[in-house]
């Protein structure tokens, strides 16, 4: 049985060549090289398929000083984190790069490289680790996301996530028994205000809220009894209340099925983020939430 990858991101600038890497039969990541100034400029991954070493790239260009590190047979990539934002050339061109990358396995830490300044940005691994790397690219690496193979084992449910803010309290449901999303209320305007998700357990339905205040506007959408949700994406990022006090909640969402796509609901401003699978399907969600939904992750079973 195939394992579940999930892709989430990628987070940076929009304006080069995507790149992205074949995952099928990948093991694990066995090096990287990098070579950073401001920013990072140009990326190649070497990992395992079978068995057999290749690479990715290398993605990006001939700029900054090369580093390498290799990783132990038994170390993994848990996560990977760094900074984006707008970088100029010599001619005073613009454009928004990925500035400082960090990665952190279970035995260490390498980096960071680059320079961390800009828009913070992480991808943490819990269920599993990272087996790969996609792109967006040209003479810097613009934009970087990751693949994550969820841990082999008996449980076939996998947490991953949240992303957004860190203020308010922590939700979290329990997945034992969930079958499926049948329903899903959401408010939202400047950005999303409250989350209810209506599930099956059993062939019982159940709901996990509202998590969440009362502001926005209200939708609500149900789900056909052959759809399942594949992907969740959306943005996160500061906002100001009344009081002019500021703090990162979610600001949008988009919910894609194996049928549609639903949204996005809120404003599509600040720091994107994407959970994506082929195989298995998101059953669920964690959050943090005050008068908004502050972070939000998911619940993906694996088939």
């Amino acid at each position: 049985m195939a394992p579940t990858i999930m892709k989430l991101g990628p987070s940076g600038g929009t304006v080069g060549t995507k790149k992205k890497m074949n995952y099928d039969g990948v093991s694990r990541i066995v090096k990287i090289s990098i070579r950073s100034g401001a920013g990072i400029c140009c990326l190649n991954v070497h990992y395992l398929r079978n068995g057999r070493e290749e690479s990715t790239g290398p993605w990006g260009g001939n700029g900054g000083s090369p580093t390498e590190f290799t990783l132990q047979p038994n170390e993994h990539i848990k996560s990977v984190s760094g900074h984006y934002g707008p970088w100029k050339d010599n001619h005073a061109r613009e454009w928004v790069i990925v500035r400082s990358l960090k990665f952190k396995t279970n035995l260490r830490t390498w980096g960071p490289f680059g320079e961390e300044v800009g828009v913070p940005f992480e991808y943490p691994a819990i269920s599993g680790e990272i087996i790969g790397f996609h792109a967006i690219c040209a003479r810097h690496v613009d934009a970087l996301g990751v693949y994550v193979k969820a841990s082999a084992g008996e449980d076939r449910v996998k947490k991953f996530g949240p992303y957004g803010g860190k203020v308010g309290m922590v939700k979290d449901m329990n997945h034992n028994g969930v079958n499926r999303i049948v329903k899903i209320n959401i408010r939202s305007g400047a950005g999303i205000c409250c989350l209810t998700v209506n599930y099956l357990r059993n062939g019982r339905e159940e709901s996990t809220g509202p998590w969440g205040g009362n502001g926005g506007s209200p939708n609500e959408f149900t789900l056909q009894p052959n759809e399942q949700i594949k992907a969740v994406s959306g943005h996160y990022g500061p906002w100001k209340d009344n009081r002019s006090r500021e703090w990162i909640i979610v600001r949008s969402l988009k919910f894609k099925t194996n049928m549609r796509t639903w949204g996005p609901f809120g404003q599509e401003v600040g720091v994107p983020f994407k959970f994506s699978m082929k195989n298995g399907q998101i059953i669920g969600f964690h959050a943090i939430s005050g008068s908004y939904v502050e972070a939000i992750g998911v619940y993906v079973k694996v088939p």
